[in-house]
């Protein structure tokens, strides 16, 4: 969404230091409170998969379950993946209409990536590709992923993050357990 919002370099940089921030401290968590509520395996990923940042952060959560529970949280948390698109989109328009960009006749930005994003998904949705050519594209994704996060890591400066200030923290803070208490109760009246 940075694209589209415009948003200021500084204040990415903070969004992705507290969602690594959050999500590493979920990983913990749940199964801290899988252990408590009694839950089946495969609705524990939902939820986790439903309130998780981040798809390796899902993946680590629901791995420290079960097997079960990591498969659970892996497709819960690619449906939100995929929602991503309509709501860039979305926002891209409300934004665009905002700025008043209607007035001046230009069109609203959509960014490539959703378009390239919707591709892949509808060609590996009617395509058979042989295993040696997924192998290697899904090691590409993995490795292009693990670059695009390095690169937010190095591109983040600590000076930024501090400056900032407690309230992005805090927001972040109570924006975590809402989706933990949140999720839980939505999971809780879904999935129970």
């Amino acid at each position: 969404a940075e694209p589209v919002a415009r948003a200021r370099e500084q204040d990415v940089a903070v969004a992705v230091a507290t969602v690594v921030l959050f999500g590493t401290l979920a990983t913990f968590c749940y199964p801290l409170i899988y252990s408590l509520c009694g839950w089946e395996e495969s609705v524990f990923g939902i939820y986790i998969g439903s309130t998780v940042h981040e798809v390796a952060q899902a993946v680590a959560a629901g791995q420290s379950i079960g097997a079960d529970a990591m498969q659970s949280a892996l497709v819960a948390k690619l449906v939100r993946v995929m929602l991503l698109a309509p709501v860039v989109v979305f926002l891209g328009s409300v934004l665009f209409r905002a700025r008043g960009g209607e007035r001046r006749g230009a069109s609203a930005p959509l960014p490539g990536f959703v378009f390239g994003f919707a591709l892949a998904v509808g060609l590996n949705s009617v395509l058979v590709l042989p295993q040696a050519l997924q192998t290697v594209l899904q090691l590409a994704s993995q490795g292009l992923l693990a670059l695009g996060m390095a690169a937010l890591g190095v591109k983040a400066r600590w000076r930024s993050i501090r400056s900032a200030g407690a309230r992005p923290l805090l927001l972040s803070s109570l924006l975590f357990l809402l989706l933990l208490g949140g999720g839980f109760v939505l999971n809780a009246y879904f999935y129970r």
